[in-house]
């Protein structure tokens, strides 16, 4: 039994995936962890809810990370695994010294972490239990909290962290990371979206937001730019980064990192500034594509954007 990553694929067609760069490699690899460790950096992701009821509209705090359940007789876990089996599957997976870093990220900025596992499953037609996983920084030790939940209870709780009904019509995703968020896709409880990264120092102190965009078109990745996409037609993704980025401690600083499918013409690097509502673009620069599997590539990379960073 493994837990994977959940990958983006047409939710009508989960074999096709959508155009990478073979060239220059993916961002998962280019800000692997073991890379992100050696220069003494943490990197996470995580599913986050926007409360858009509220007034001021505001972060919910309880973040998501989602797991898919792969293995012989995965269907048998999802239904019978104790606790510990479920705790060991995860710690497998993701390693304590790692989990840790991820509590104290949690306890740091005032948010719950829940990790959900699932299979790959017709959820409109079979849906079964998902594995709800609460985590939290005890006094000596990481502490877990196991429950399994319906798909209706899961939609429940999205509508609450969304502060209502929450949806993008009934055509839903054409990309989904999961079967299960393309299937509330077209529902009124659409699966919130995530931060692609949050990159912390040592110390866990929360350096920079990475938002990556991929450019598919054959047009210079010199042109891409915030006003491409805001206030029109992402307004939304974009404020709900930014509030984000202002629910965090230790004023973290919003990037955008474009980066083309078609060509290795360099990466555009984009900070953004202003506040939900009124985001604006301080400062761009070019910098060039890592080398696809090459490491010391990926680790000057990381270096140009943290460089980048260490300039605002």
């Amino acid at each position: 039994m493994r837990l994977i990553n959940p990958e983006l694929a047409r939710c009508d067609n989960r074999s096709i995936s959508p155009r990478e760069n073979l060239q220059a490699g993916r961002p998962p690899d280019w800000f692997d962890e073991n890379i992100l460790d050696e220069k003494h950096l943490n990197g996470f992701t995580y599913d986050f809810f926007i409360n858009w009821s509220s007034s001021p509209i505001k972060v919910t705090p309880v973040f998501w990370v989602k797991k898919i359940i792969q293995g012989e007789e995965s269907d048998v876990f999802v239904n019978d695994a104790n606790d510990d089996e479920i705790i060991n599957l995860l710690v497998q997976n993701e390693t304590e010294d790692y989990l840790s870093k991820m509590a104290r990220h949690c306890k740091n900025n005032h948010f719950w972490l829940h990790f959900l596992l699932f299979r790959e499953i017709d959820w409109a037609n079979s849906p079964e239990d998902i594995i709800v996983i609460r985590m939290s920084l005890g006094a000596k030790r990481l502490n877990f909290d196991i429950e399994r939940i319906d798909i209706s209870e899961l939609q429940r709780r999205i509508q609450i962290a969304s502060g209502g009904p929450i949806s993008i019509g009934r055509k839903g995703l054409i990309y989904g990371t999961s079967k299960l968020e393309c299937y509330l896709s077209r529902t009124n409880s659409l699966y919130p979206g995530d931060v692609d990264l949050v990159i912390t120092n040592s110390d866990l102190k929360n350096v920079a937001l990475i938002e990556f965009k991929k450019h598919n078109l054959t047009t210079s990745i010199k042109d891409q730019k915030l006003s491409n996409y805001y206030p029109s037609p992402d307004k939304r993704k974009y404020d709900r980064l930014a509030i984000l980025r202002n629910y965090l401690q230790d004023d973290p600083k919003l990037i955008t990192l474009y980066y083309p499918t078609r060509n290795t013409e360099g990466s555009i690097l984009e900070y953004i500034s202003g506040n939900p509502g009124n985001l604006v673009s301080e400062k761009r620069i070019l910098i060039p594509l890592p080398s696809a599997g090459e490491s010391d590539s990926y680790e000057s990379f990381v270096d140009l954007v943290i460089r980048f960073v260490e300039t605002l």
